[in-house]
């Protein structure tokens, strides 16, 4: 099990969540939780991460720049969470949701840049 942890986490269909950990088994999400202090067995990854189904995230070396235009769309308009929405945590493994990583990025307009690169968190 890895534990990794980013200044936002993306929930598409959601929203934002500020400082959040996401645990990864067998490559899928099986929890996400609060980042309230340092631990040796998170990991720090700068930028945003976001939660996909595995179909969409499969798709991402086909078609990366089609993915940040919509993940730009959803960061516009996107709420900030205080905490994570009751239907996700209880569906999990059945989503098969992956992990990916924004980075760099934005933190002013609150978007990629030109350079960002998404890479899944495994």
């Amino acid at each position: 099990m890895k534990r990794f942890a980013s200044h936002y986490l993306l929930l598409p269909g959601y929203g934002l969540l500020k400082q959040y950990v996401v645990e990864i088994e067998g490559g899928c999400a099986v929890r996400a939780f609060s980042l309230s202090e340092e631990s040796e067995r998170v990991q720090w990854m700068p930028g945003v991460s976001i939660l996909l189904p595995k179909k969409e995230g499969e798709s991402l070396h086909e078609k990366p720049i089609l993915l940040l235009d919509a993940i730009c769309s959803m960061l516009h308009c996107s709420n900030q969470l205080t905490e994570i929405p009751i239907d996700i945590l209880t569906d999990f493994t059945s989503r098969k949701l992956s992990l990916y990583r924004l980075y760099p990025f934005d933190f002013t307009a609150m978007l990629p840049t030109e350079w960002t690169k998404i890479t899944p968190l495994l």
